[in-house]
């Protein structure tokens, strides 16, 4: 997909925001689409508004951690990791806990 493309599905996601603004999948695929066109930091803001708007959405947590690794913030990565991991005991997903256990091992 070339970057125009690439651009012309950001704005398909963000017109979803327009009809409601608080869809939070529409949100989480937005965080994805701007990690494509390489605005990480747009992804975390999105992701960002994905936990606020729903703070059980365990792949954000796991999602926000491993880009807070490709901005070089360590901290706010442990942060994120420890707080899904957090969650996914709670909810019993031994899954994502493992997924986001071993992101926080190899900080």
């Amino acid at each position: 997909m070339t970057k125009p493309d690439q651009e012309s599905k950001l704005k398909t996601l963000l017109s979803f925001l327009e009809d409601d603004p608080n869809d939070v999948f529409s949100h989480y695929a937005i965080a994805m689409e701007y990690e494509r066109l390489r605005d990480v930091r747009r992804a975390i803001e999105q992701l960002h508004e994905v936990l606020r708007l729903d703070s059980s959405y365990i792949a954000a947590y796991q999602q926000l951690g491993r880009m807070y690794v490709c901005v070089d913030e360590q901290n706010n990565a442990a942060a994120i990791l420890n707080a899904g991991i957090a969650l996914a005991e709670k909810i019993g997903d031994r899954h994502a806990r493992q997924e986001m256990q071993e992101s926080l091992d190899e900080l």
